[in-house]
């Protein structure tokens, strides 16, 4: 393995670890406002408010510290971010309720393992494709191209 491959690699489990410490401050965020905003109104909408405060909060802090992005692009990142995590939640509901009907997992176990996978799959889909690393294009030099046509 190449000098280059190992810091790929780590700096991917980097980005992998301060994922995870991104999302655990949204999580707690989100957990506070439920439980600050309990009997004030309509659970649904304390519910979809506390998601998206914890994604604002997650989107912004990821952007910045995990994958270290800037630019102009924020708004369509956000909508991304927003689909990738959206999507990745239906995996998480799916895949608890599939655990513990399938193979009578408790609650907190079914949701605990989901959460990993579904954790993963955003990592992944943020990392590449909401984040992905702009490669520069390749421009040809015409002195280049003129050397390979001159040898054909």
């Amino acid at each position: 393995m190449g000098k280059e491959e190992n810091t790929t690699i780590w700096r991917s489990i980097r980005q992998l670890l301060t994922f995870s410490a991104v999302s655990s401050t949204g999580s707690a965020m989100n957990l506070i406002f439920i439980y600050l905003t309990t009997g004030l109104y309509n659970d649904h909408l304390r519910f979809l408010t506390a998601f998206l405060i914890q994604d604002t909060n997650n989107f912004f802090l990821n952007r910045r510290f995990t994958f270290e992005k800037t630019g102009k692009n924020v708004f369509i990142e956000y909508i991304k971010f927003l689909m990738t995590t959206g999507f990745g939640g239906i995996i998480y509901v799916f895949l608890s309720v599939g655990l513990m009907n399938m193979f009578g997992l408790q609650d907190v176990v079914a949701g605990f393992f989901s959460m990993l996978v579904s954790g993963l799959f955003n990592f992944m889909i943020i990392k590449f494709w909401v984040f992905r690393k702009e490669h520069p294009r390749v421009k040809h030099d015409a002195i280049e191209v003129e050397k390979i046509q001159s040898t054909i």
